[in-house]
C-alpha cells in the first residue's frame, strides 16, 4: 500500500468519525478537531516536507476564517467550522476552491436527502431543522472525495 492510499485511508477514517460524531450528538469534539488538524499537517509534512506542511497550515487558516464567517452568518455550527479547518490541513492552499466546492456539492446532496427523508416520514418542518442537519457529514464526504481523486 503506497503512502497516498495510506493517507487517504487515515483521512477517511478520521473524517468518518467526525461525521459519525456529528450525526450521533450534533457535536464534533474540539480535541478531535485538533488531532485531525495535527494529523493532516503531519501527512502534508510527510508528502511535501516543510513547504507542504506550510501550505497545509495556510489552508487551515484560510478555511478556519471562512468557516467562522459561515458560523457568524448562522449557517454552520462552530464544530463544523473547526472540522472544515481541520480537514483543510490535509490539502495544499491552492486546493481551497476545490475543497469548498466538493463540500458544497456534498452538502447539497445531504440537504436533499435530509429533507426528502423528512417528507417521506411526513415530519413537519421545524425551525430547528437547520441546526439538526449534521453538516459534518458533507465536510467528511467532500474531503474524502477530493482526496480520493488524487489516489
Amino acid at each position: 500500500m503506497g503512502p497516498d492510499l495510506t493517507i487517504l485511508l487515515l483521512f477517511a477514517a478520521m473524517a468518518l468519525y467526525g461525521a459519525y460524531s456529528d450525526i450521533r450528538s450534533r457535536t464534533i469534539p474540539n480535541a478531535f478537531n485538533a488531532l485531525m488538524a495535527i494529523a493532516g499537517l503531519g501527512a502534508m509534512w510527510f508528502t511535501g516536507g516543510a513547504s507542504g506542511a506550510g501550505y497545509g497550515l495556510a489552508h487551515l487558516a484560510v478555511a478556519l476564517a471562512a468557516g467562522l464567517a459561515i458560523y457568524a452568518l448562522g449557517m454552520w455550527g462552530g464544530g463544523d467550522a473547526k472540522f472544515y479547518a481541520a480537514s483543510a490541513a490535509w490539502f495544499e492552499l491552492w486546493d481551497f476552491p476545490r475543497l469548498a466546492l466538493s463540500i458544497a456539492l456534498s452538502g447539497l446532496v445531504l440537504v436533499v436527502v435530509w429533507f426528502g427523508a423528512r417528507q417521506i416520514r411526513g415530519s413537519a418542518k421545524r425551525d430547528s431543522d437547520k441546526k439538526e442537519l449534521p453538516y459534518g457529514v458533507a465536510i467528511a464526504v467532500g474531503g474524502i472525495a477530493l482526496l480520493a481523486l488524487r489516489v
